[in-house]
């Protein structure tokens, strides 16, 4: 059966209906890495650390207010049966735009 097409309601940023939720979140740049296998809490964490490392090497400003943590987005593409070392998943944070800074 195809879905029914969500009503849109530019007042509301979350869409519900069913087991599917449909969130609008604002553009950011994002430097992310890939790795494989089961994306657990602890494989995210050592994954985001590699990734704060490296931008850290490179003089990459993250775009996290100062003495906030930062946050970050996973992404999994794989169904759940997919032998782990196939499986690919990404973790991303929020970096600043180097075009966009200001040199003043």
């Amino acid at each position: 059966q195809i879905p029914e097409p969500l009503a849109q309601d530019e007042s509301k940023s979350v869409y519900e209906t069913g087991n599917i939720l449909i969130q609008d979140i604002p553009p950011a740049r994002l430097a992310v890495r890939r790795f494989p296998g089961f994306a657990t809490a602890g494989e995210q964490a050592r994954q985001k650390e590699i990734l704060l490392a490296a931008l850290s090497l490179d003089d990459v400003e993250l775009d996290v207010p100062h003495g906030q943590t930062v946050g970050h987005v996973l992404f999994q593409y794989n169904p759940p049966y997919t032998v782990p070392v196939l499986r690919r998943n990404e973790i991303a944070v929020p970096v600043v735009n180097p075009d966009a800074v200001d040199n003043d």
